[in-house]
């Protein structure tokens, strides 16, 4: 049961000894973009190869990018403890409940990450991005996973995890929230405003952050949002000959 891996039209599930490696071969095909990059940006099969999802989630070391990944897809995985009555009881628990106040995942004592259920995502909006190497350079490197559906100029549904390996995962539904009340295309005061709030969120959950992970955490949310106000100045068009969606640019809604 560690080792297997189903799915159906909603979920896969993957055991807690399945490497990273394998979840991404059988995956790919279904699996959100996301977790796969997540995956990817590793680079080195050496560890993709070894390391387990399992481990990845409840690491007792530097804090890996998977846990922010899995939060922002609403992953779900199966403990095994023991009880007083010294019976194992299994149970699925959302990830989210397992997160506690310093951003670690904290299982129950005694214990065990047994099956870990990813849901399928239909959001139109997935990133994942990294810098820095998390076991070389912990106190450096930065990771934010950010998924949400576009309509039009808001977003529907938006999800953030930034991950600091030397501190934790923030991941929080009033950070989310800062993103609901975007409207798009956003300017530079206005990006200027909400990347304060998100620093006030982050200073106060990791007060030591360094200097080069504040840096790197504004470098890729800049690069987001600028990614963000590109796609909402196109406008899906169909193409009557083949029947296809194109995109083509559409008059900027506000200056810079």
């Amino acid at each position: 049961e560690l080792r297997h891996f189903q799915r159906n039209d909603r979920f896969a599930e993957f055991g807690a000894m399945g490497t990273l490696e394998e979840i991404y071969r059988t995956g790919k095909p279904v699996l959100p973009q996301v977790l796969l990059d997540d995956i990817s940006s590793l680079g080195s099969r050496l560890l993709t190869t070894r390391a387990t999802i399992g481990g990845a989630i409840a690491s007792n070391g530097p804090v890996t990018s998977f846990p922010g990944t899995l939060l922002v897809l609403d992953a779900s995985i199966e403990v095994y403890s023991v009880r007083k009555t010294k019976k194992i009881h299994p149970k699925w628990t959302q990830l989210t409940r397992l997160l506690d106040r310093t951003g670690h995942i904290a299982l129950p004592q005694q214990g065990l990450i047994s099956r870990v259920r990813i849901s399928f995502s239909d959001k139109d909006y997935q990133r994942f991005r990294s810098i820095g190497s998390f076991i070389q350079e912990p106190s450096e490197a930065v990771a934010i996973a950010f998924t949400a559906h576009r309509d039009q100029d808001v977003l529907i549904n938006p999800c953030i995890a930034f991950t600091y390996p030397d501190q934790g995962t923030l991941f929080s539904r009033d950070v989310d929230n800062v993103f609901s009340s975007v409207r798009l295309p956003v300017n530079s005061a206005e990006y200027d405003a909400l990347e304060s709030m998100l620093f006030g969120f982050i200073d106060s959950m990791f007060p030591g952050i360094t200097p080069l992970q504040r840096v790197r955490t504004s470098g890729i949310l800049h690069g987001m949002m600028d990614e963000l106000n590109e796609l909402s100045l196109t406008v899906p068009e169909i193409d009557e000959e083949e029947g296809q969606a194109w995109e083509r640019p559409r008059r900027p809604a506000r200056g810079n």
